[in-house]
């Protein structure tokens, strides 16, 4: 019974990715073949929905006394937005050129700078390729704003069609192969858009938990065995807004990424790659939500023997290139004024029991926050190596997160756990008066 129920939750999820594929496909076939008439028609329709929605928000947030204000935010950018769309109809068309315009174009000196770090490492990847191929396609969209071409019809219709398409074939992939690691292509929404998720996750647990205080959050907690776990940190704090990822394997947490304050550089987004090992699990954990008050998402992936095999290897190849990081300041009394950075580095490893390390070689040598970031790191080790992740570009914890919800849903999938750890239901502890960080919090 069991086991019809698991073939019939796998067909419902392939059915589901299916039809979702034809619909998006069809969008982008009648955004191609659309009228003018159909355009402004479509416009009107956007505005109207958005109008409505607002007044939505407005009378759910009236409700709620005690989130009257993001309601209130929320209503007032939705109804000014519709009002906008239907005074200037033919403005969002020319914006999202220009907006496509500028975003390629920072992608393309992201993509550079990329490479020329890189290279200094003797280390090569897709960067320079992905840097000229950004800024050829930049100029096109900037010449298409300049100008009023119709090139922004084309990329919504190319995007969608793409979009639905990658679907279909997924879901056809999924149906004929039983096997859960058969490769994926993955149409990711935009860096841009990927980075705000983590934040937006933290949002919907929190006001949970301000909805229903005392219910735990049963229906996101389910905890199957696994092999490999991956933390998605979410925070409202500075950088932490964009999330963090790290990883568990074999008993050991891999936490990566700009912990040298000496070596920061241009607001802290290139410095020295600095790795963080510890195998205390619950030490970790509480240092992240009472330090650092941040909101975990952890999902646990299934790997075979050889899947397990292969993540050893490159774990012992990257081992071979780390040599011990100790600062002298951290293992003394901290100094008030003391950079926040060194604040969470001395509390990593005081509270979380670990080593720190730097990297003699290789591209994690220079951390790059576009680059040689944190989530780069965690995709290093499980991409490349058991064909469950493969993702090209800018990627963000939120790109992740994205990812391993969608495949969680997936019966099929080797993402089989899925845990939230937060203040709510995670005991950090009493307030303790010889505390050495109170005066820094």
């Amino acid at each position: 019974m069991v086991q019809l129920s698991k073939r019939i939750q796998r067909l419902f999820d392939i059915a589901t990715t299916f039809v979702s594929g034809v619909v998006t496909f069809a969008l982008g076939v009648f955004i191609l073949t659309a009228t003018p008439d159909d355009y402004y028609r479509f416009i009107y329709l956007t505005a109207a929905i958005l109008i409505f929605i607002g007044f939505f928000h407005l009378w759910k947030g009236w409700r709620k006394k005690t989130e009257r204000k993001d309601y209130f935010i929320r209503t007032l950018l939705e109804i000014i937005s519709g009002i906008f769309i239907v005074t200037f109809p033919n403005l969002p068309l020319n914006m999202l050129s220009l907006i496509v315009a500028i975003y390629l174009l920072l992608s393309s000196l992201i993509y550079f700078i990329n490479y020329f770090i890189l290279k200094q490492q003797h280390t090569r990847d897709k960067s320079l390729a992905l840097s000229i191929i950004s800024l050829i396609a930049g100029c096109f969209f900037m010449l298409s704003f300049i100008y009023d071409w119709d090139a922004s019809v084309y990329l919504i219709a190319g995007y969608f069609m793409i979009w639905g398409g990658s679907m279909m074939l997924n879901a056809l992939t999924d149906l004929l192969f039983k096997n859960a690691n058969n490769p994926k292509i993955r149409v990711c929404l935009p860096a841009i858009v990927d980075c705000f998720i983590p934040n937006m996750w933290l949002n919907r647990v929190n006001r949970y938990y301000r909805e229903q205080p005392n219910e735990p959050l049963v229906d996101e907690w389910v905890n199957q065995e696994h092999d490999f776990e991956i933390f998605i940190h979410a925070s409202h704090n500075g950088f932490n807004t964009f999330g963090h990822a790290d990883f568990m394997f074999d008993g050991v947490l891999y936490s990566y990424g700009n912990y040298d304050g000496k070596s920061e550089q241009f607001f802290s987004m290139i410095g020295d790659g600095v790795l963080f090992k510890t195998k205390d699990r619950d030490a970790y954990i509480r240092f992240c939500l009472k330090r650092c008050h941040k909101t975990l998402f952890v999902f646990g992936l299934k790997l075979s023997e050889k899947q397990k095999e292969s993540v050893r290897e490159r774990l012992q190849h990257l081992n071979e290139t780390l040599i011990p990081w100790d600062p002298p300041f951290i293992h003394q009394p901290l100094k008030k004024n003391a950079p926040s950075i060194d604040l969470h580095v001395h509390q990593i490893y005081n509270e979380a029991k670990g080593i720190l390390y730097k990297f003699k070689s290789g591209p994690f040598k220079t951390y790059y926050v576009f680059g040689s970031n944190c989530v780069r790191f965690v995709d290093d080790i499980i991409g490349k190596n058991v064909d469950i992740v493969k993702m090209v570009g800018i990627i963000t914890p939120g790109t992740y997160l994205d990812y391993l919800e969608g495949e969680f849903k997936r019966a099929s999938s080797n993402v089989v756990s899925k845990e939230i750890y937060s203040i709510h239901n995670y005991d950090i502890g009493e307030e303790d008066e010889n505390d050495p960080y109170k005066d820094f919090e």
